[in-house]
C-alpha cells in the first residue's frame, strides 16, 4: 500500500485500523512521507494501539474517548 501511494503521489492513506495494526504499514509510510489516518477507531484499546504504532490521525465516532486516550498516551511517553 505504501508503495502504491508513493507511486501515485498520494499524501495520505485512510485504511481501516483493523487491517494495519501489527503490520509495518505506518512505519513504511512514514519513511516515504505518507500520512496514515486510520478509521473508524472507537474504543480506547484500539486507539492506544494506533497511537503506539504512530498513526498520524484517527477517524472516530467518539472524539472524547480519542482525546482522553491521546492524553494518556502522551503522559506515558513523556521524555
Amino acid at each position: 500500500m505504501a508503495e502504491f501511494a508513493l507511486a501515485h503521489k498520494m499524501k495520505a492513506l485512510h485504511p481501516n485500523y483493523k487491517g494495519i495494526l501489527g503490520t509495518d504499514l505506518v512505519e513504511r509510510c512514514r519513511k516515504v512521507g505518507i500520512d496514515v489516518n486510520a478509521y473508524t477507531v472507537n474504543d480506547a484499546d484500539a486507539l492506544m494501539k494506533c497511537y503506539e504504532e504512530g498513526v498520524h490521525a484517527v477517524i472516530t465516532n467518539y472524539p472524547d474517548i480519542a482525546y482522553e486516550t491521546l492524553v494518556e498516551f502522551n503522559s506515558r511517553n513523556q521524555i
